[in-house]
């Protein structure tokens, strides 16, 4: 069964060079597991939680068919308008 959870009840924190993400348990306990960040984009995010920039969602913990788990974590937070557009894809 997967994990879901609102951003009252789990926490992104770094320890050196690793990030982790801290979530509540059964009776007080709390289970902190590693975060292995493949792009440096989600890097750039998880610092901005951690400073207070960006503001935490809910998470989910899935696990895929192979195996693997992941942490989908959704986030809040402010980004550059579009640019000006300079032309069209089939204009013409």
């Amino acid at each position: 069964m997967w994990l879901e959870t609102n951003n009252q009840n789990f926490e992104i924190s770094k320890q050196g060079n690793f990030y982790t993400v801290a979530f509540n348990l059964l009776r007080g306990r709390k289970g902190r597991i590693p975060l292995d960040v493949h792009a440096s984009s989600h890097t750039e995010i998880l610092e901005k939680i951690i400073d207070g920039s960006a503001k935490l969602g809910s998470l989910k913990l899935c696990k895929s068919k192979k195996g693997i788990w992941y942490a989908l974590i959704s986030v809040s937070m402010e980004v550059p308008g579009a640019g000006e557009v300079k032309g069209w894809i089939g204009a013409g």
